[in-house]
């Protein structure tokens, strides 16, 4: 599972939920952005934010 994560100021919860999806490119259609994801199993599950994955990563400019 994915979980699809954004960024909110929550003085010390920043993370929320925006949804949970059974693939990366059905969360994808719903991601923002600056939004993250992590895979996760069934059970108790602890999301955070800054230790989660970037769904677009930045694009590294080539150096001449």
């Amino acid at each position: 599972m994915i979980a699809l994560l954004t960024w909110i100021d929550g003085f010390g919860h920043d993370t929320e939920v925006k949804g949970i999806f059974p693939t990366l490119e059905e969360a994808k259609k719903y991601a923002e952005k600056g939004d993250k994801y992590t895979e996760f199993d069934f059970g108790l599950v602890n999301f955070e934010i800054y230790e989660a994955n970037e769904i677009y990563p930045a694009k590294k400019k080539k150096k001449r």
